[in-house]
């Protein structure tokens, strides 16, 4: 049975991972034909990220997957544990494992759930890096943040809105943004933050003043 549960979960990860490339090329490509339409420029072509980026995007993709996957795994192996320690039979070990994949406890909305905000995240991370790298590239200057504003929004990226969210409040495209709240201190180069972040950069060649 445990064999059987690396197996399976070998497989998951692996046909997961089959069409993430693909994602990423897809969202690098959105993120730089963003910035290019910002700038006007249909002139020219977006950026293609390098066999490095690909690389990185993939390896943390893989990485949060993983973590999820292992977690399951756990508590599957768990599950079994327990009815054997029960001397259950094989329709009531069924029912244990049905609770985690058939929805009758919050188990398995918890790891839809958290492949979803993997999901978000990474895609938020991906365009952000190509729209920047363009932006860098055909001579944008400051840059700013654009929340996005609904339900899941965090008081993190509330906070990074409420001081940098307009263009007057942009800042150079070299620099950091960055904020504390509650006593942790979030930032960096550009989104995502913190998990389920999905605010966008927006690029300005010359500052308003305020």
């Amino acid at each position: 049975m445990v064999k059987l549960l690396d197996n399976f979960f070998t497989k998951f990860l692996f046909k997961f991972m089959k069409g993430i490339r693909k994602s990423i090329e897809n969202d690098f490509r959105s993120g730089s034909l963003n910035v290019l339409g910002q700038a006007n420029r249909k002139d020219l072509k977006p950026i293609p990220p390098t066999k490095k980026e690909l690389e990185m995007f993939e390896q943390n993709i893989s990485d949060n997957i993983k973590g999820v996957t292992d977690e399951m795994s756990k508590r599957i192996r768990l599950e079994i544990r327990d009815s054997i320690l029960n001397n259950e039979t094989n329709l009531q070990l069924s029912k244990r494992l049905d609770k985690i994949f058939n929805g009758k406890n919050p188990t398995r909305f918890k790891y839809e759930d958290r492949l979803k905000l993997i999901a978000r995240t990474e895609r938020t991370n991906v365009l952000n890096a190509s729209g920047l790298k363009t932006a860098k590239r055909i001579g944008f200057k400051y840059k700013y943040l654009d929340m996005v504003n609904d339900e899941r929004t965090s008081e993190i990226s509330k906070a990074f809105n409420k001081k940098y969210g307009t263009p007057e409040q942009a800042i150079p495209i070299n620099e950091e943004f960055k904020i504390t709240l509650n006593g942790k201190t979030y930032g960096g180069q550009a989104p995502s933050f913190h998990p389920n972040d999905r605010d966008i950069l927006r690029y300005l060649f010359s500052k308003p003043k305020k």
